[in-house]
């Protein structure tokens, strides 16, 4: 069962696409050689009520730490949505000027897969 993102106010929206854009990525992966692959958003920073308010807006996906190898570096952690929930978000987001070109770029990637 899939989950759908939440219906976002405009201006959180354009505030967790400003996040993707500066500091997250979309791309696809797949988790073995034979899947198809799908979407995927994620968000690092090392400030986890941040992700943890975004994950809380949308209503889908989750915070992870990320491993920490260096012990001089910070715990990090990223938020990370997958598949069609991942799309929903995007769906939300689409009329944000700064996502609209990524939105379409996934759109035609997954036409093509």
């Amino acid at each position: 069962m899939n989950k759908k993102a939440k219906k976002l106010e405009p201006v959180d929206a354009a505030y967790i696409a400003a996040l993707i854009d500066g500091e997250g990525s979309v791309m696809l992966t797949r988790v073995h050689k034979n899947e198809y692959r799908r979407v995927c958003i994620s968000i690092s920073n090392c400030d986890k009520k941040l992700l943890d308010w975004i994950c809380n807006k949308i209503g889908i996906g989750k915070v992870h730490p990320k491993k920490i190898y260096n012990k001089k570096h910070a715990p990090t952690f990223f938020y990370k949505i997958v598949g069609r929930e991942a799309i929903s978000l995007l769906e939300h987001l689409e009329n944000d000027e700064k996502v609209i070109k990524e939105v379409e770029e996934e759109k035609l990637l997954l036409e093509w897969s």
